[in-house]
């Protein structure tokens, strides 16, 4: 695949229109509709909706459309919920391959896709912090963040450091009191 810039449908500098991408995305939109209803077929699990993607004589390649993902999600969190069953159902192979494929390519054009990134709430959740001490750690530098038309994100692993540095800046004013105590003492 080529990589080829442009801007429209509402991409900017942030989420940059690529014709490689927007092949890639169709490649993993069409993928995961094909696995759901091979899946279904084979009656690995339960027939639902299959809206939101293209189909075109009966194979699926891509998405409707790329503004509203709410249909993908849904299909999405159908599939995870039988995860084992379709792992297990013979002929699937060719479809998760296909997948990581396609995840490893998109990872390669996109390196911030390595990340995992977490919404506000989630990272409230896994730091047990505040959304304004969130706020205050990402403006202070060092913690990535995206934000575009899909929502505000924040990396993961950089707030994982962040509470590391907290932690060890504790626990060494923590030793600090204490050695100033025993200095006294003495």
């Amino acid at each position: 695949m080529r990589d080829m810039p442009g801007a429209s449908n509402g991409f900017g500098p942030k989420a940059p229109l690529n014709d490689g991408a927007v092949i890639l995305a169709d490649e993993e939109g069409g993928t995961i509709g094909r696995l759901a209803r091979y899946c279904q077929e084979q009656g690995t699990i339960p027939r639902f909706p299959l809206k939101g993607f293209w189909w075109v004589k009966g194979r699926c390649l891509g998405l409707k459309s790329g503004d509203d993902l709410r249909e993908l999600r849904a299909v999405i969190g159908q599939l995870k919920l039988y995860a084992a069953e379709i792992v297990a159902t013979e002929g699937v192979g060719p479809y998760l391959r296909a997948m990581a494929d396609i995840r490893h390519v998109s990872q390669e054009m996109f390196p911030n896709e390595r990340m995992e990134w977490l919404t506000m709430e989630q990272a409230v959740k896994f730091t047990g912090r505040n959304p304004e001490t969130i706020r205050k750690w990402i403006a202070a530098g060092g913690i990535p963040t995206l934000d575009d038309r899909w929502g505000f994100m924040v990396s993961r692993e950089h707030l994982n450091i962040r509470m590391a540095i907290a932690y060890a800046n504790r626990l060494r004013g923590a030793r600090m009191a204490r050695e100033k105590r025993n200095n006294k003492a003495a």
